[in-house]
């Protein structure tokens, strides 16, 4: 028993001793603070009003968050999985909240926003012409449907259309870009059949509207009973000349669209006498092809001019001014009588030394621009002569950038002549052309902001000749960071709109 003790004994001596070294054995343990978070808050420059959304989604919200906010340095740095969506405290405020897993920031928002009202509708056009884009778009602002006050207020430019001809259908959207409306419209339509054709009549009577119309429902022609089924208020009728007229179905007609040329000979009187026009009108000059194509032109309804060309005329010219004598040539001609006319020539006004040709800084060289120049800068004079305006003036061929021949329309009846323009090109940019970004502005405000962009190396660079005065702001935006500078060319050749961005840290 004693022996057992004394073994016991050893064993407990042994096992203290044991668990000393183990418990002198244990590793240190280093406590780590934890690093403290940005924020952000704080900071003022967060927009928290949001723009019109599409919908209440989380992942919606967020991302309007960050892309309007992408000015704050911290945010930008951030994506939509560092955000998430508190509880909705009413029907348009949410609370935004930079998850606790950041290892870098904190905050959270009270963020404001409003949804885009769906417009989304299906719209039967029912029949219309052709299934070209701008036909579509016309007759699905022309039709009547619901919601129809805030659709008219829709522009075109704010429309996306995706046409199916096969079914007849079409899908118009509204794009992204515009700030209170979305949806997609399904749109249905129908063509409506053409009827288009030339219909030769019998020889009628007179060649009033009335006569020509009862004439054409008895004509032959294609699509016969369809045809015969429109009535006179479907139709318009146009007389063109004593051989001729168009008939056109209006726009009204549901089912039908088109135009009948219509050729006609009329019954004359064997006493009626068939009067020879002798006066001209003001011709451009007195040559003799000049007036055998202007007295061609004033009898073209004269029976027997039928098929003459202006090699069977011969011209006499009179000793006297604006007078000449017209015969007609070969050996079966009707007319053997010779014809005096008379006719006065008009004014050349490229004899006018003091109209302004030279111009400088133009924008372009499209032809109404140049057109517009010339009568802009020339208005005082041309007011003498009947104010000629831009209507009476054409671009001839093809203007460079440097010059152009501008003429008056040979179908102004008192004036001609052309003029030949000089001009210099300004050095234009249109918006978007030229901008410029700060990525890093602190204490941003108009002068800084300009004086920035004045001293910018891009600008420098590119507009070498530019002066101070010569930038000024057409608008300044403070809470989107962004600014348009208005470049006006005082002393030279420089003109346009340019784009300033900046950002802003918020750190001195």
């Amino acid at each position: 028993m004693k022996k057992l003790l004394t073994m016991l004994g050893i064993f407990s001596i042994i096992g203290t001793t044991m668990l000393t070294v183990v418990a002198c054995d244990k590793p240190s343990i280093t406590t780590i603070t934890n690093r403290t978070k940005i924020d952000i808050s704080q900071v003022e420059s967060v927009v928290k009003v949001l723009p019109k959304l599409k919908s209440k989604e989380a992942t919606t919200i967020i991302e309007a968050f960050i892309n309007i906010n992408q000015h704050v340095k911290q945010i930008h740095e951030l994506g939509v999985d560092d955000f998430e969506l508190k509880k909705q405290e009413t029907n348009n405020i949410v609370i935004v909240s930079i998850k606790e897993s950041n290892k870098d920031y904190q905050g959270s928002f009270y963020i404001k926003f409003g949804l885009k009202k769906d417009l989304s509708q299906t719209i039967d056009l029912h029949k219309i012409n052709d299934s070209k884009n701008k036909t579509i778009i016309s007759a699905f602002f022309k039709t009547e449907k619901q919601q129809q006050q805030e659709i008219n207020q829709l522009r075109v430019e704010d429309l996306l259309i995706n046409i199916d001809q096969e079914n007849s259908s079409a899908k118009i959207a509204i794009k992204e870009s515009d700030e209170n409306y979305q949806g997609i419209f399904n749109i249905k339509f129908g063509l409506k059949k053409d009827l288009s054709q030339t219909v030769e009549l019998n020889e009628i009577q007179k060649n009033n509207p009335e006569t020509i119309l009862l004439a054409f429902y008895k004509a032959n022609k294609k699509d016969q009973d369809e045809v015969n089924n429109l009535q006179e208020k479907d139709l318009y009728i146009n007389v063109t000349s004593k051989k001729s007229a168009t008939i056109l179905i209006k726009a009204s007609n549901k089912d039908y669209q088109g135009s009948f040329n219509l050729t006609f000979k009329t019954k004359t009187d064997a006493n009626e006498i068939i009067q020879i026009i002798t006066k001209l009108p003001k011709l451009n000059n007195s040559k003799d092809e000049t007036i055998i194509n202007a007295f061609m032109k004033v009898n073209n309804d004269v029976p027997q001019f039928d098929g003459l060309q202006i090699d069977n005329f011969h011209v006499i010219q009179n000793d006297f001014q604006n007078k000449a004598t017209i015969e007609v040539l070969g050996d079966n001609q009707i007319y053997k009588e010779k014809f005096n006319v008379t006719f006065k020539l008009k004014k050349d006004i490229s004899q006018l030394s003091v109209l302004q040709v030279d111009f400088d800084k133009l924008i372009g060289y499209e032809r109404d621009y140049l057109i517009n120049v010339f009568v802009n800068h020339n208005s005082d004079v041309l007011s003498k002569y009947d104010n000629l305006s831009n209507s009476d003036f054409e671009i001839k061929d093809y203007p460079t950038n440097s010059h152009a021949v501008i003429k008056v329309k040979d179908n102004n009846e008192e004036y001609m002549g052309s003029f030949l323009l000089s001009y210099n090109l300004l050095i234009y940019f249109k918006e978007g052309d030229l901008k410029i970004v700060f990525s890093n502005f602190h204490h941003p405000n108009p002068e800084n902001l300009l004086n920035a962009f004045f001293n910018h190396p891009t600008i420098r660079q590119r507009l070498p000749k530019l002066k101070r005065d010569e930038i000024d702001y057409i608008s300044f935006n403070i809470r989107k960071s962004k600014a348009w500078i208005q470049i006006s060319p005082i002393h030279n050749k420089y003109a346009g709109i340019a784009t300033i961005q900046w950002f802003d840290d918020g750190k001195d």
